[in-house]
């Protein structure tokens, strides 16, 4: 997330954990992902996914993915 996203404490652990790369303020996002693979950003979310965007992004996240086990 961009800085402006956070709020404390969590920016000043995502202040801290920038050191060592791309993170979300609790962990690094390299260690939370499974390569290879994809990542949905979903900006302005926090770690609780309480945002209006979640539901229609779920809707076409799981239509896409469907499409992928059928075509695959």
């Amino acid at each position: 997330p961009l800085a402006c996203h956070l709020r404390r404490p969590v920016a000043r652990s995502a202040a801290w954990l920038a050191r060592s790369g791309p993170n979300d303020g609790y962990v690094l996002l390299e260690d939370a992902c499974i390569a290879p693979g994809h990542l949905v950003p979903l900006w302005g979310a926090d770690h609780y996914l309480r945002t209006p965007e979640l539901p229609p992004l779920l809707y076409r996240l799981l239509r896409w993915a469907a499409g992928q086990r059928r075509a695959g």
